[in-house]
């Protein structure tokens, strides 16, 4: 499992447990759409759930509490394009969280602060980001694991372990993400840095000194 979803499982308030393959295949086939990597690996280890503050990630299907993601994507969202989309959360009442391929914007999409990368981006990348239907606000981040970080607060209270480290290499991703390949080598170089000091030095044997 990803560490930025041990996170995320951490700091839900309420989740659901994985959906299972064939859930996952259900959904996709009715929409006609293949979930995104990053997207399909959240669900497979939380269907769902809930976040301070104010924080929803869909399941995958409606339930007597809840929106569902197939519902959702179905009904579509003005602001967003018409395919190529899927709608999997919302923040508050207004902040609705989507992922989206970069083929489904044909120009540059309208009210947006666009980072660097997004017009460097392949046709067939994801984007992820999240659209406010009050005042029309679009903000897009290159993975989901940097929308979901933004919108929700890292757990507090815990020793340091792997959520610490996931929500430090999360503030150095953050940070790099305009540097595209760039930044991406410097966090996988920051990564190994990490690894290596984790490990036990081991003590050199010293000869002792014949008077």
């Amino acid at each position: 499992m990803a560490d930025w979803i041990v996170g995320l499982r951490k700091a839900a308030v309420e989740s659901r447990p994985g959906a299972r393959p064939d859930e996952l295949s259900s959904v996709e086939q009715a929409i006609g759409l293949g979930l995104p990597p990053e997207l399909r690996s959240l669900y497979e280890q939380m269907n769902g759930g809930s976040f301070e503050p104010d924080v929803a990630i869909y399941g995958l299907q409606r339930t007597m509490e809840a929106a569902g993601v197939l519902e959702e994507t179905k009904v579509g969202l003005s602001g967003l394009p018409a395919s190529g989309v899927w709608r999997f959360g919302l923040r508050g009442g207004g902040d609705h969280l989507f992922a989206a391929k970069r083929s489904a914007w044909p120009r540059k999409p309208e009210n947006a602060a666009l980072p660097g990368w997004f017009l460097q981006m392949r046709q067939d990348e994801w984007v992820f980001g999240r659209k406010n239907t009050d005042t029309g606000e679009l903000e897009l981040h290159r993975s989901l694991q940097a929308l979901l970080w933004s919108l929700i607060p890292p757990v507090e209270s815990e020793d340091f372990g792997e959520n610490t480290y996931v929500k430090a290499m999360t503030a150095v991703q953050k940070a790099l993400e305009a540097l595209g390949e760039a930044g991406a080598a410097l966090v996988g170089n920051q990564k190994r840095k990490a690894a290596s000091k984790a490990k036990p030095k081991k003590r050199k044997a010293t000869a002792k000194k014949k008077k």
